[in-house]
């Protein structure tokens, strides 16, 4: 999970190569709880 610092202009690259990867991971999530 991406957690907004205020230092999160400097890591606002790696979020934006992160994003796909995490939202990926948010799917299982949510899948895994739907399926409890």
């Amino acid at each position: 999970m991406v957690i907004i610092s205020g230092s999160h202009k400097k890591k606002l690259k790696q979020i934006q190569l992160d994003e796909n990867e995490d939202f990926q991971r948010i799917l299982i999530f949510i899948q895994i709880l739907a399926s409890l």
